[in-house]
């Protein structure tokens, strides 16, 4: 019996092993072919960016000669897994450790909150599990709600910062306007406009150039007061997602890993998982989540009572923060639904390609620049380097959802076959932040000669 357990361990061991080293080489091998296209274009040079962003393109032309090596700290109100509301602390975390492989001093700084961790962090250096690097707590000023420290742009230099904390949902619109930097330079992102507007415009006035977190939404953005006067800084970029963490191959939280090649059994063995089940001749719908809004809840719990008198065991609302829940739904589901009003980027439908479940979305913001229809997005997708693995609908009213979902299920009923070539197709394309990192460390260059 000891025996037995002794070698079930090591083989447990060794499949993690397996995975790890599966997980290590798709990363060098995604930053092999990012660097690949960036040669590609290397001869094109930064000049002027567009006097308005162009939709589907970047905000600029990108190809600085690197010089030396850069100092890079990112200053964020979140980063996972310390301290997470939405998808901006994924990307600040996963970013930071994709410049880090390209830079010799990177640093990642968040302000000390009382949710930010289960115990007390002090305000200093600290290194965090899953945090990617260095982190350092900025500790509050009695003022409330700014937030000050020591943050490190080289070996030797430091410079003392004062930041503004705009909003619980995350948003340090005041770095450039209240950072006393010395020879630093910033490069301001605005992850959502919705937020600290005010603030936005003294940052666009501050810094030396600024991002958004796709090019559509570059262009959505580009006439609004607080950007309009400061657009030729303004550069789209699209986020990534973490591809080590949003990999089926080596998911630990899925019954059983999967690939393009397998990915049938994978998926049926995440719908069993589910706390509702498939029918034989139906189908399951699933959310997870919750709004912060009060009166939005309420109106989700509402529907979430109809659905299950309705449609008993095939529809399932759960409100709560799961996140080996999200990863069995991204494994089990064949469809995933993004309806967005406006999406500044949205990180749910590329996780959802990577996991081959195929992405239904409007067309808005980052979801324009990264699913393109299977039926008239060949065009665009051929210029973003992959390939149409989606359906995509233009107005926000239900007849136009309808009918993309129509489509959708129309292919998983009729033509099985060919649903399962797009999945395969979903999963091939690379969503990491291999490519966007580069865009991002060639903007630091570019800030440097500002």
């Amino acid at each position: 019996m000891f025996l037995s357990i002794l070698k079930q361990e090591e083989l447990n061991d060794l499949e993690l092993e397996e995975r790890a080293a599966r997980s290590a080489v798709k990363r060098v091998m995604s930053r092999a072919m990012a660097h690949q296209k960036r040669r590609g274009r290397r001869h094109l040079r930064v000049h002027t960016v567009p006097s308005r962003p162009v939709a589907g393109q970047p905000c600029g032309v990108l190809g600085v000669i690197r010089r030396h090596r850069l100092s890079v700290v990112h200053v964020a109100v979140e980063m996972a897994p310390i301290a997470k509301v939405g998808g901006m602390g994924d990307v600040v975390t996963a970013l930071g450790r994709a410049v880090m492989e390209d830079v010799h001093h990177g640093r990642s700084s968040s302000p000390q909150v009382d949710s930010i961790t289960d115990k007390p962090v002090e305000v200093g250096v600290a290194l965090v599990e899953g945090a990617g690097g260095p982190t350092t707590f900025l500790g509050a000023l009695a003022t409330g709600g700014h937030f000050c420290g020591w943050i490190y742009v080289g070996k030797k230099r430091r410079r003392k910062v004062r930041l503004l904390l705009w909003s619980c949902s995350g948003v340090f619109e005041a770095l450039p306007a209240y950072g006393a930097l010395g020879l630093a330079k910033c490069v301001f992102t605005i992850h959502n406009l919705s937020y600290g507007v005010d603030l936005v415009s003294k940052a666009m006035s501050s810094c030396q150039l600024a991002t958004t977190v796709s090019p559509t939404y570059a262009q959505e953005i580009s006439e609004a007061p607080a950007i309009a006067p400061y657009l030729s800084k303004l550069f789209g970029i699209r986020n990534g997602i973490d591809a080590e963490t949003w990999d089926p191959e080596s998911d630990l939280f899925l019954p059983m890993p999967y690939n393009a090649e397998n990915a049938a059994e994978g998926k049926e063995a995440a719908r069993w998982e589910l706390p509702v089940r498939t029918l034989e001749q139906g189908g399951q719908f699933v959310l997870l989540g919750s709004a912060p809004d009060a009166r939005v809840q309420g109106e989700f719990n509402t529907l979430r009572d109809q659905l299950a008198r309705q449609y008993q065991g095939r529809a399932s609302f759960i409100f709560k923060y799961d996140e080996p829940l999200s990863h069995l739904i991204y494994a089990a589901s064949d469809v995933f639904v993004v309806p967005s009003i406006f999406e500044p980027c949205g990180l749910t439908q590329m996780i959802a390609m990577n996991y081959g479940s195929i992405p239904v979305v409007r067309r808005t913001g980052g979801l324009a620049d990264t699913v393109f229809d299977v039926e008239h997005g060949t065009d665009q997708a051929t210029l973003a380097g992959v390939q149409p693995s989606g359906f995509v609908f233009e107005n926000p009213d239900s007849t136009s959802l309808d009918s993309a979902l129509d489509r959708a299920l129309a292919g998983w009923f009729k033509t099985r076959p060919g649903f399962r070539e797009l999945q395969t197709k979903a999963m091939e394309a690379d969503w990491s932040w291999a490519s966007p990192a580069l865009d991002y460390i060639e903007l630091y260059y570019k800030a440097l000669r500002s």
